[in-house]
């Protein structure tokens, strides 16, 4: 009997186990955490003149953030963005937010996180490139000389972001409508340098007539520009102005400025900008 009832229990037991088996209810194995140990496979950084991208994958699906530091790791400057929707995936491409300094180099943190709330953290330095424009004026067409009787008699001066050149040439120039003025690059006056320039800068040139009496030109003052435009006893004045969009890799880039359709003294500037990126 004793026998008999070993046999049955040891037979119930088996049955036991064979249905646990089937119906998947055997104890679950701990899950694999993929940032437990390195996470991330790849992840370059660039930077042009104002922008840092970080592109990362990662060995599995993961969730990633992306931040701008100093390059001491001190302090963040900037977060960073991932354009897509997904929360979890594989691969993702940031963008940095602004604030960054030309010709300075930054620390980028990276951090993956799994579903299982592991972390990985890695680090990489990149430097943001710095601009440096080279501004030349080379011709203004005057189109009205703002005088009913003879030749304008004018002065100029102009400034590319907030470097000014004034007087453009020394004393006054006479010249009627139709006329134009043409400058060598080789010219200090018509040529303005800027480091570190921004991506789009505004250009201004102002021409002042002196609209008093023969011999008493500007009503005897001075010449500096104002960088708008008028009319008065002693002159009429005009500024022509546009903002410039410039490359982020060297290169030339050609302008035109132009002046208000009421200003009274009507004209056009034509130039062009040395760009180097590095």
């Amino acid at each position: 009997m004793t026998s008999t009832l070993r046999r049955v229990s040891a037979a119930l037991v088996t049955s036991a186990a064979l249905v646990a088996g089937t119906l998947g209810l055997a104890a679950p194995a701990e899950a694999a955490s993929l940032c437990a140990t390195d996470c991330i496979s790849y992840a370059p950084v660039s930077a042009d003149t104002r922008t840092v991208r970080a592109s990362v994958v990662t060995t599995g699906y993961v969730n990633v953030t992306a931040e701008v530091w100093a390059a001491d790791k001190s302090a963040r400057v900037s977060y960073m963005v991932d354009g897509q929707t997904e929360t979890w995936t594989s691969s993702w491409t940031f963008t940095s937010t602004g604030g960054l300094k030309q010709n300075t180099t930054y620390a980028v943190k990276l951090v993956a996180k799994d579903m299982l709330g592991k972390t990985w953290t890695e680090w990489r330095s990149v430097r943001v490139k710095q601009r440096t424009a080279t501004w030349h004026i080379t011709k203004i067409n005057l189109a009205d000389d703002s005088d009913y009787a003879g030749a304008g008699e004018f002065k100029a001066g102009w400034k590319a972001g907030t470097t000014v050149k004034s007087p453009l040439w020394s004393g006054w120039q006479s010249k009627s409508s139709g006329g134009s003025w043409t400058l060598s690059s080789s010219n200090a006056a018509a040529t303005i340098v800027r480091v570190g320039e921004t991506s789009s800068p505004k250009v201004f040139l102002e021409l002042l007539d002196d609209d008093t009496d023969i011999g008493d030109f500007g009503c005897g003052t001075g010449f500096a520009p104002s960088w708008d435009w008028g009319t008065n006893s002693c002159a009429d004045w005009a500024t022509a102005g546009a903002y410039v969009n410039l490359p982020e890799t060297s290169a030339t880039t050609s302008f035109t400025l132009y002046v208000a359709k009421t200003a009274p003294v009507k004209f056009t500037v034509q130039g062009y900008v040395v760009t180097t990126v590095s």
